[in-house]
């Protein structure tokens, strides 16, 4: 579109019949009008010389003119900016619709959007094909202790695509979601978690290198000491009760009960529905009730509603620093595979449902331990072990002369 208005070619001139310079303090600055963006775009020329002002003008417009002939926008936010807006919105729904658990999951997610895609690109110069190669480039990055899994990309995709939608409708991007590959067929598959748990050999491997990462030959600093013994405890204490890795972060003292029961000693913990993944409350036993003891001696924070597995006795323990003592310790163990199989602080629970199988517990009675189903437990823990299947196929019986029947 052209403009009307005559300009006297000292104090602003028009350029190409499109845009227009002006003289403002003795700088030339560009504006030109975009109606498909119903903005204005303006910029500074960086010069007192009108003829170096024209030039530079021409130059700006050719390019402005090439953007919007490829589709683009030349006003936008960037990826990032995006990001940012999106996570805006969702912390306000923080202990109404989502956890802060949540909430910090998908900032993880679009962080790895925002590696893929980059964090300057504009959105409105995004296309819906443009996250078709996500999955694979996830697998591919280098700068990972463990290769995330295929579950692990789609729901970073569910994730991304829920700042998608919501970037549509505030008219931020030209789409209300990304396309992406179809995924190979998900399944619950026995091997993989087979993989991703301990083995008995190297759990007792597991369990000696701990004893070799808290010794006091270390002689190490007492507060570094001190956060190796805290991650010693949250890995014997998740494998002995198999809490999901966010309930177990946000345990309070208040959540503990020690009981005493036929010489043994065993946790009772309640596990909040605020920080249950499935938002539901449950109470259950646990076995080797001590190490909570021996963690709370070493605490020097003892009020009641402290965080069981904090530094500061205020603060949950980060994530990251339970990754960087579980992985230093599994190189200790010299389990050398780890990255490959994907074990990580979950494998614990893996290994504790398993444990349990093998003790003789029931489906229902692990299931309600561990805050799952029954149908999951079954399905996904039967077949982990030889012993448990041997057991199952061993099983006999005896027909009585009365007709009942006598189970051996």
């Amino acid at each position: 579109m052209g403009i009307k208005k005559q300009y006297d070619g000292v104090n602003a001139v028009a350029i190409m019949n499109t845009a227009v310079i002006e003289k403002h303090n003795d700088w030339w600055h560009f504006r030109m009008w975009l109606p498909n963006e119903n903005k204005m775009y303006r910029k500074t020329l960086g010069t007192k010389f009108k003829e170096t002002a024209i030039e530079k003008a021409e130059e700006t417009l050719l390019d402005i003119r090439m953007t919007l002939r490829n589709g683009k926008k030349i006003y936008s936010l960037t990826c990032k900016e995006g990001v940012e807006k999106y996570l805006a919105e969702r912390k306000k729904d923080i202990g109404e619709t989502i956890k802060n658990g949540r909430y910090n999951t998908m900032v993880t997610h679009l962080n790895h959007f925002l590696n893929y895609i980059g964090e300057n690109t504009k959105l409105k110069n995004l296309d819906r094909g443009d996250c078709l190669e996500y999955r694979e480039a996830r697998k591919k990055m280098t700068n990972v202790k463990v290769k995330p899994k295929t579950v692990t990309t789609l729901n970073e995709q569910a994730t991304i695509n829920s700042m998608i939608k919501f970037l549509f409708e505030e008219k931020e991007v030209n789409f209300p979601f990304f396309k992406f590959k179809k995924p190979p067929k998900l399944s619950f598959d026995n091997l993989e978690v087979k993989r991703q748990t301990f083995s008995n050999e190297e759990w007792m491997r597991f369990v000696k290198a701990m004893r070799k990462y808290t010794s006091k030959e270390n002689k190490i600093d007492p507060q570094q000491m001190y956060v190796r013994k805290l991650i010693q405890h949250y890995i014997l204490i998740q494998a002995n009760t198999g809490l999901r890795t966010g309930e177990q972060r946000q345990l309070q003292w208040a959540d503990v009960e020690i009981v005493k029961k036929n010489g043994k000693t065993f946790s009772k913990i309640d596990v909040r529905a605020e920080t249950s993944k499935v938002q539901k409350a449950r109470t259950f036993y646990a076995r080797n009730g001590q190490y909570f003891e021996r963690l709370r001696e070493l605490q020097t924070q003892k009020v009641n509603n402290g965080f069981v597995f904090s530094i500061d006795g205020t603060k949950e323990i980060a994530n990251k620093v339970i990754l960087k003592h579980f992985f230093e310790i599994l190189e200790l163990a010299q389990i050398e595979d780890y990255k490959e199989r994907g074990i990580v602080p979950y494998s614990l629970r893996h290994f504790c449902i398993t444990q349990r199988l093998m003790a003789g517990a029931g489906y229902r009675e692990v299931a309600n331990m561990c805050g799952t189903s029954v149908y999951q437990i079954e399905k996904v823990y039967w077949h982990l072990n030889e012993d448990v299947m041997f057991t199952t196929a061993s099983k006999e019986y005896k027909l009585m002369k009365d007709g009942t029947l006598k189970q051996f």
